[in-house]
């Protein structure tokens, strides 16, 4: 019961218009402003670089996959290469 009561005194005390506001202005959505968020976004390394193509596995076996498609493709070639040697 405790942490219902405490719940219910913090939404009184933060759930105001002026909180919610400043927070919608700081998320760009009042007024709009998309810059603010994409501004914050960093594209992981593994999302912006293009995947191994399937002809060149034995280039790529001792390197890091640099996405998750490259890294797909790699599981594939290796679930099939296993298949083979079974």
């Amino acid at each position: 019961m405790e942490f219902l009561q405490a719940l219910h005194k913090v939404r009184l005390d933060t759930f105001k218009r002026s909180i919610v506001l400043s927070a919608w202005a700081k998320l760009g959505l009042i007024p709009f402003n998309p810059a603010i968020v994409l501004s914050q976004i960093q594209i992981p390394l593994l999302w912006a670089t293009t995947p191994v193509d399937a002809g060149s596995l034995d280039n790529h076996l001792l390197e890091t996959p640099a996405c998750a498609r490259t890294l797909a493709v790699l599981a594939d070639l290796l679930d099939q290469e296993e298949d083979e040697d079974t």
